[in-house]
């Protein structure tokens, strides 16, 4: 018999790049409460780091941001802490 599949899908607030580090703490903490529900999967919205980027790439590109090998490493290891999977827009 089919197992059923609990999610739990992250409303978070949009930022702004310069909030680009609150961002990132913001998803972190969202993840660690969903987690309390024993979710299989939790679901992040897109851009939930670092902003949803309007306008020029530039802005984006002299941004400091975390290394993508950060934040997989990061998100890997809170889903193997929570086992779960997780699915977030980066």
């Amino acid at each position: 018999m089919p197992r059923p599949l609990t999610v739990a899908l992250l409303q978070l607030r949009a930022h702004d790049l310069a909030d680009a580090e609150q961002a990132w703490g913001d998803l972190l903490r969202r993840i660690d409460d969903a987690a309390a529900e024993s979710p299989r999967l939790i679901v992040a919205p897109e851009a939930s780091y670092p902003a949803a980027i309007f306008g020029s790439r530039d802005v984006y590109a002299r941004a400091s941001l975390r290394s993508d090998a950060e934040l997989l490493g990061t998100l890997g290891d809170r889903a193997r802490r929570h086992g779960c999977y997780i699915a977030a827009g980066l």
